[in-house]
């Protein structure tokens, strides 16, 4: 077989790139924690107070932040924590102040073990809690430590976090630390959910299919790319998507080679046909298939968008040109006399594929409904194939849906493709 005419472009498998920073920043930790403010004047009825020797530190403290006086805010906490004897109501006050003296300086690093304290702390509500998960998170993105991001997306999502992005940001930072088949399992169980959900939205979040494909190109998964691909092009079509999909439907297992037409119908009709050498190819495709007029038509589309002769010999687009006129010619023949005298299925069917060449849709599904009735007609899948396409193409939705989806035999892969394009337009 020779090399396939489709490797030769670059596929979204090299451009999966991501910014874990971009749109990462850093939540409202000090409005969060607003009640600092009285942590000394007002602890929880059922708290410890605060012993006399703590609470002047405290004050003092919360002057200096209200003044803006971070470092002198810090030198009077620092007395505090070195003891080991803090009630729980102190070591609340103690670490607040920290995280807002801290955080007020970007020193976000700094800031962390006092968060970290807060989001364990009985002394917090489960209202403050998601914030200062979330800014765990943020923090240990910009700092780039991806194992704490994990850790804490994790216990964000499990605790309900509100963030959208979380779960991107999960598998993201799984990615960012090679931990890639992890990082896939994380999108398989989001997909799961979104399966098992009735009455809720069954889709996952672009960004997570596009991470696990990336992940799955990785470990050089190419099935579950495939796979990955397929769910991207029904949820989030595209004409990237429908592109680098079908660059590689060719490279499944057990997938017949003449079928490479049937890709080059898929790529015209999802918009990708723009480059000379798939212009030519299709034509020489089509030629070779018995749809010379197509080919034509083919042909005819890419003189008119002006890519000849880019990189095709002019020799042999010529040479191709008086091919394809030979054998339109006969074509043409062929319409003209069974369109008048089709009887038999074999007569019905070539009926059909003349017609499909020249772009008559209605026409040409009647014309293989006819053929079909009879029986015995050869490649039957091919037939079936070809009836729902253009059942589609007339804008019969939902005979084509049924064709398609009824294709069979080894022609049924590409239907569920053309079904995808069919399913979109409900």
């Amino acid at each position: 077989m020779r090399p396939n005419p489709l490797s030769n472009r670059q596929w979204l498998a090299s451009t999966f790139l991501f910014s874990l920073l971009a749109g990462a920043g850093l939540a409202p930790v000090i409005a969060s924690l607003a009640s600092v403010a009285h942590a000394a004047d007002a602890p929880a009825a059922e708290a410890p107070k605060m012993t006399v020797d703590v609470i002047p530190v405290i004050k003092k403290a919360q002057e200096a932040l209200q003044a803006k006086r971070y470092d002198d805010a810090l030198t009077a906490l620092s007395v505090l924590r070195g003891k080991a004897d803090l009630n729980i109501t102190e070591r609340d006050a103690l670490e607040r102040l920290l995280v807002s003296s801290w955080m007020a300086q970007k020193m976000y690093v700094e800031a962390i073990p006092s968060i970290e304290w807060l989001v364990t702390s009985p002394t917090v509500t489960d209202k403050d809690r998601l914030p200062l998960m979330d800014n765990l998170v943020s923090i240990s993105l910009n700092t780039k430590d991806f194992a704490r991001a994990t850790r804490w997306a994790r216990e964000c999502l499990k605790a309900g976090c509100s963030n959208p992005k979380m779960a991107i940001i999960l598998v993201q930072s799984l990615q960012m630390q090679g931990l890639h088949k992890e990082a896939i399992e994380e999108v398989q169980k989001s997909l799961a959910a979104a399966q098992a959900a009735p009455g809720k939205s069954r889709k996952v979040s672009e960004d997570e299919l596009r991470a696990m494909a990336a992940s799955q190109a990785k470990l050089k998964d190419m099935a579950g790319y495939y796979q990955s691909m397929q769910v991207l092009v029904r949820d989030y079509p595209s004409k990237d998507y429908w592109m680098d999909l079908l660059s590689r439907f060719l490279q499944q297992p057990g997938v017949n080679q003449r079928l490479e037409i049937e890709v080059y119908r898929l790529i015209q009709e999802t918009g990708n046909l723009q480059e000379p050498g798939d212009f030519f190819t299709y034509a020489q495709l089509a030629l070779k298939a018995g749809f010379p007029l197509e080919s034509r038509a083919i042909l005819t589309q890419g003189q008119s968008g002006k890519v000849f002769p880019g990189d095709v010999p002019p020799a042999d687009l010529k040479q191709l040109e008086k091919e394809v006129q030979r054998a339109a010619d006969e074509d043409n023949k062929i319409l003209e006399n069974l369109s008048k005298s089709a009887q038999t299925a074999t007569q019905w069917v070539d009926l059909g594929n003349v017609l499909f060449s020249t772009q008559q849709w209605a026409a040409a599904a009647d014309a293989f409904d006819k053929g079909l009735a009879l029986g015995g007609v050869k490649r039957e899948s091919d037939v079936r194939l070809h009836l729902g396409m253009a059942r589609f193409k007339a804008g019969q939705l939902e005979p084509a849906r049924q064709a398609l989806g009824q294709t069979g035999g080894d022609t049924q892969g590409v239907a569920n493709l053309w079904l995808m394009l069919a399913n979109a337009k409900r």
